[in-house]
């Protein structure tokens, strides 16, 4: 595994370790006995991010990782996320945030969260003073650093004139490419980490469909164009990496966490594992480095798939 640096003071894994699979509640979730092992795995291969958030199935994801971690706490960076209400509702408030931080402590069984990161931007809350309490908790010790997930540069603009933002989580892999608009050149210019979650467009670039499959999402990716009406488009797209891919002898889903990290801004990227070969196939990207030529080759390809434009609500 390779390490970059995050904040001040922390380093983390190349590769991190997404636990909304840990607490989820449909078909894509997996029980506890399976996530222990799983979170074993990734400790076992050098993975040290791991990023859960409150909202995962109401906190059991936090719970889970909590209980897998206790007794290597100190090995670990620990994002977890507040703010996300059920239905997409949100909530900011500066109550909350005190509210929320002190169940993912407990949930977490930890006195410290490594990362604290508003989930989404909330319109019924100013952000200066969601910001202003980010800001004490960090005073007071329960978090480390703070950052956002899903926050444009304007958004990160007023954070800043309040305090530190040491973080942010877009969306971003080949097929949803907005941050590298306004949100990466801004986080070049203020030092701010990027760790983009989705790096292997939730199972388009794993490996996980094949030509003819016709996907139905009844969560959250149904709002993913390049997964619904763009998947025939792109599901071919896929092949022609898979086949440079081969020809770095690599999969197709670590050539889609490698394309990822090839951007210095970027410390950790974000994926998803449901079983240990899933993360020995990922954390396989890790301290691979990808030709420029070959990275021309794949913008070339990228020219003719159904990208996504806008981030979903």
């Amino acid at each position: 595994m390779n390490y970059r640096t995050l904040g001040p003071q922390s380093r983390v894994s190349e590769v991190g370790f997404g636990c909304w699979q840990l607490g989820a509640s449909d078909e894509s979730g997996i029980s506890e006995t399976e996530a222990l092992r799983v979170v074993e795995t990734a400790l076992d291969l050098g993975i040290t991010f791991f990023d859960t958030a409150d909202k995962y199935n109401d906190g059991l994801s936090e719970e889970r990782l909590g209980k897998a971690l206790k007794s290597r706490r100190h090995e670990v960076v620990i994002a977890t996320k507040v703010g996300l209400l059920s239905k997409g509702r949100r909530d900011s408030s500066p109550a909350y945030i005190r509210s929320s931080i002190e169940g993912s402590l407990r949930r977490l069984q930890t006195d410290y969260v490594d990362l604290y990161l508003i989930h989404w931007p909330d319109p019924n809350t100013p952000l200066e003073e969601s910001w202003g309490t980010m800001t004490d908790l960090m005073r007071e010790g329960k978090v480390r650093m703070i950052g956002v997930s899903n926050f444009d540069a304007a958004m990160i603009q007023r954070c800043l004139t309040v305090g530190p933002v040491h973080a942010v989580q877009p969306p971003y892999n080949m097929f949803w490419r907005e941050m590298e608009g306004e949100l990466l050149p801004f986080c070049r210019d203020h030092d701010i980490a990027i760790l983009p979650y989705g790096p292997q467009a939730h199972g388009l670039l794993s490996g996980k469909y094949q030509r003819g499959d016709k996907p139905q999402f009844q969560d959250w990716r149904r709002f993913y164009p390049f997964l619904n009406e763009g998947f025939d488009t792109n599901i071919q797209i896929v092949e022609q990496v898979a086949g440079i891919a081969e020809r770095l002898d690599m999969t197709v889903g670590q050539l889609a966490i490698a394309w990822t990290l090839r951007l210095p801004e970027v410390r950790s990227a974000i994926a998803g594992s449901r079983k240990p070969e899933h993360i020995r196939d990922q954390v396989g990207a890790a301290g691979r480095v990808i030709p420029a030529p070959v990275l021309d080759e794949i913008d070339r390809i990228l020219e003719h798939a159904a990208l996504a434009s806008e981030r979903p609500s």
